[in-house]
């Protein structure tokens, strides 16, 4: 297939509907894991953006090198203006505290994120994939993470983040399943009960919301399958 020569195949464009909703995954370069101690930056960069851009939130999960949420959005073009200012303020706040070498911090009283509501999906389209913002300049400098992990150079946190608009109530479950559970998938946690108590997803949000025996429901009756999902 031929491409005309200013289409880049591995970073296609976004295409962006008005009134829809989406699921997001944002990663790290190279997937480095930062984020062990700093998911408040994140945490506070989500409430500021979700305030600033007017978006439903119905689910979210931050883990050591992503972040997946679920969203609808009023204006389709400020998908990619919300994960700028998540990708831009909570590189900025990480890498200043690398810098200075102190232990993590709290940039905000809690993990929760306000505003999670729970809505059926509209019909919808396409998926892409992009880059996204988070580049902090620091030539000649080295910062290390909380892994210890080296970054020489010029500092980028964030690279490729992906979307898919929701097209049918079963992907909008599933991908809601999908973000809420994901803690549980990396290790984080064990079980649900320990979900609970992990500070940086919606999980907790849902069932205080729903109620546990209505989120249960939704995850037996919408299964995530192995391999089916776009995402970490």
């Amino acid at each position: 297939m031929a491409y005309p020569q200013d289409y880049n195949i591995h970073r296609p464009p976004h295409l962006y509907s008005d009134g829809e909703i989406y699921f997001i995954t944002c990663r790290t370069v190279d997937k480095r894991d930062y984020f062990h101690g700093y998911e408040n930056f994140i945490v506070s960069s989500l409430n500021l953006a979700k305030n600033k851009y007017p978006s439903k939130l119905f689910a979210w999960a931050i883990l050591g090198n992503h972040y997946h949420l679920l969203l609808e959005v009023v204006k389709g073009r400020d998908i990619a203006n919300i994960i700028r200012f998540i990708n831009g303020r909570s590189a900025k706040l990480i890498l200043n505290e690398m810098k200075r070498g102190s232990a993590p911090g709290s940039d905000t009283p809690s993990g929760r994120v306000t505003g999670v509501r729970n809505d059926t999906a509209s019909p919808a389209s396409s998926s892409e994939a992009g880059r996204a913002g988070g580049v902090i300049g620091g030539i000649g400098k080295t910062i290390t993470c909380p892994e210890g992990v080296s970054l020489p150079g010029r500092h980028c946190v964030w690279e490729q983040y992906f979307d898919r608009c929701i097209s049918t109530e079963k992907e909008f479950y599933t991908y809601f399943n999908y973000i809420n559970l994901n803690p549980i998938k990396h290790g984080r946690v064990k079980n649900k009960k320990e979900l609970l108590e992990y500070p940086f997803c919606s999980y907790r949000n849902c069932v205080d919301k729903f109620g546990q025996a209505a989120m249960d429901d939704i995850i037996a009756q919408y299964p995530v399958e192995a391999g089916e999902m776009m995402g970490d």
